[in-house]
């Protein structure tokens, strides 16, 4: 009995010890406007591994990149933020290459970062005021028409809601309803049918990540277009049977946020397998058994 308990605990360490995993945090949470902060990835490797961290570049005016620093197992990306609010970074990938020269891709969920701006002193100080604010006073017919329009204001509120209930329950009346599958998969066809341009990567796979949340909401019922990368794979797997089918359709929202963001100028052939990938999905998860000459 004893020797069969210790068999399991060193099987147990040896799958523990083959795992590959990778950390990502920020050097703060918070951030002044212009203040440098570092992006730290780290991996921790089974023996025989060797990562190979990625390239950014980053086209956005609100953020500055000023580098990388680069040790065995880890990178530190340094940034400047130059837009007040909260920052996504979208999920980085790592490659890992073992001594056959297989490669197998590791990535960090989207982070985020809140950046603030500091007010001067001669901002905060209150005794540069030089006089009263006037105080304006409303009658009583004033209020009710104040009233009056939030009460209208709540009302229209009620009926785009409502609308919004009955297009996901019924859909349009205007013609034949199509089913969310059918929609994505013509889509997709669409998107396919342009000439893809690696120096438009970005618009692409805007659209391409567009009309996949659009199916993931209309499909599963669930807001993903107002939804972050991160928070979409994080519900998947409640909703998507297939934990394949969730991980891929992950894989292919987190391309294309590294499109989005960080500006990558993806080749055609990633394109043509990313686009293929979404079909698939489609396909896979429809409510109907589809043909694939759809």
């Amino acid at each position: 009995m004893r020797l069969e308990v210790l068999t399991l605990l060193i099987l147990v360490q040896g799958l523990v010890a083959q795992s590959n995993t990778l950390r990502a945090f920020w050097s703060s949470d918070t951030v002044l406007i212009g203040q440098p902060v570092i992006l730290r990835l780290e991996v921790l490797l089974a023996e025989g591994f060797i990562p190979h961290f990625p390239d950014l570049t980053i086209e956005d005016e609100a953020v500055t990149y000023d580098g990388v620093q680069l040790a065995p197992t880890s990178a530190e990306y340094r940034f400047k933020f130059w837009q007040r609010g909260r920052m996504v970074m979208p999920c980085m990938p790592v490659r890992l290459i073992d001594d056959s020269g297989r490669e197998t891709e590791i990535s960090t969920d989207s982070l985020q970062i809140f950046v603030a701006s500091a007010l001067t002193g001669a901002e905060t100080d209150i005794r540069r005021i030089k006089k009263m604010v006037p105080v304006i006073l409303t009658d009583t017919r004033t209020r009710w028409l104040q009233l009056l329009g939030i009460v209208c204001l709540m009302g229209l509120i009620y009926l785009l809601w409502r609308r919004r209930v009955r297009h996901y329950s019924r859909g349009d009346a205007g013609g034949p309803q199509l089913k969310p599958e059918e929609t994505a998969l013509q889509a997709i066809s669409e998107l396919r049918a342009e000439v893809y341009d690696p120096a438009r990567a970005e618009e692409f796979y805007l659209a391409l990540s567009q009309l996949i949340r659009r199916y993931l909401e209309q499909r599963f019922l669930f807001r993903a277009l107002e939804m972050t990368t991160s928070e979409i794979v994080g519900i998947l797997p409640r909703k998507v049977e297939d934990r394949d089918t969730a991980a891929r359709i992950g894989q292919l929202l987190a391309q294309a946020d590294l499109a989005k963001f960080a500006g990558l100028r993806l080749h055609p052939h990633r394109w043509e397998e990313d686009i293929t990938l979404a079909r698939q999905v489609v396909i896979s998860t429809g409510v109907a058994p589809l043909g694939t000459n759809t």
